[in-house]
C-alpha cells in the first residue's frame, strides 16, 4: 500500500520535534507523499495543522445503501484525535504537525470516519466498510484488510443520509473500474477490490 491508506514504504510518521521558544511547546510532524489534487486519510492524536493541504470532515452520503458520493465540509478547527480526509495542495511532502500538549487517547469517529493510531485488527466484510485508495477512490472491505496507524477508513453504516447539506462539496465515485492500484504492494494482504457502489472491479489484488 502507499500514503493512501498506510504502507511499507511511504514514511508516514517519520517526525522530529522542535522548539517554539515564545511558548515552550513541542510539535510532532508526520508526513505523507503526494500530487497536487491526491486525497488521503489522516488520524493523529494532537490537533493537526497543516499548509499543504485542505482538510475536511464527513457532512454526509447520499444513499448508505448505493452510495454515489459524499459530501465534504472543509474544517477550519481541527480537533485532536479525529479523523480528515485531506487534499494535497502541493506535490511532494505534506506536512502535519500536531501538537504533544492535549492529546486524544484514543480516535474519535466523525460521522461513519474512524481513525487509528495504531495498527487495526482485520476491517469487518461487511459491505459497509471503505478504504481509501492510492487512486482517490474508496473500495469495499471484502477480504482480510487492516487500517494503519495514523490513517483512517469510512464505516458508512454510521453516516448521516440525505441531500447534499448546504455549503459543501461532493466527492463522486464512478464504477469505471480501478486503476493506478499501487496501494496494494507485494507485501500486502491480498482483497477483492470493488468501488464505493459494491461492484466489484479487481479479483484477488
Amino acid at each position: 500500500r502507499d500514503g493512501s491508506n498506510g504502507g511499507t514504504s511511504d514514511p508516514y510518521l517519520s517526525w522530529y520535534k522542535m522548539d517554539d521558544f515564545r511558548r515552550h511547546k513541542v510539535v510532532e510532524l508526520a508526513y505523507r507523499n503526494k500530487q497536487t489534487g491526491d486525497y488521503g486519510t489522516i488520524c493523529l492524536p494532537g490537533i493537526v495543522t497543516t499548509t499543504d493541504a485542505t482538510l475536511y470532515e464527513i457532512a454526509g452520503v447520499g444513499d448508505k445503501n448505493a452510495p454515489t458520493a459524499l459530501y465534504l465540509k472543509e474544517v477550519t478547527i481541527p480537533v485532536a484525535g479525529v479523523p480528515y480526509i485531506y487534499e494535497a495542495t502541493k506535490d511532494g511532502d505534506i506536512v502535519f504537525a500536531y501538537s504533544i500538549d492535549g492529546q486524544a487517547a484514543t480516535p474519535v469517529a466523525s460521522n461513519g470516519l474512524e481513525g487509528a493510531f495504531a495498527q487495526t485488527a482485520n476491517l469487518p466484510q461487511d459491505g459497509r466498510h471503505y478504504v481509501l485508495l492510492s487512486d482517490n477512490k474508496w473500495y469495499a472491505v471484502d477480504s482480510d484488510f487492516t487500517c494503519n496507524a495514523n490513517y483512517a477508513y469510512l464505516n458508512i453504516a454510521n453516516t448521516t443520509e440525505g441531500s447534499q447539506p448546504a455549503g459543501t462539496r461532493a466527492l463522486i465515485f464512478d464504477d469505471n473500474g480501478a486503476t493506478n492500484l499501487n496501494a496494494i504492494d507485494a507485501t500486502s494482504t491480498i482483497v477483492d477490490v470493488y468501488t464505493l457502489q459494491g461492484v466489484k472491479v479487481r479479483n484477488q489484488v
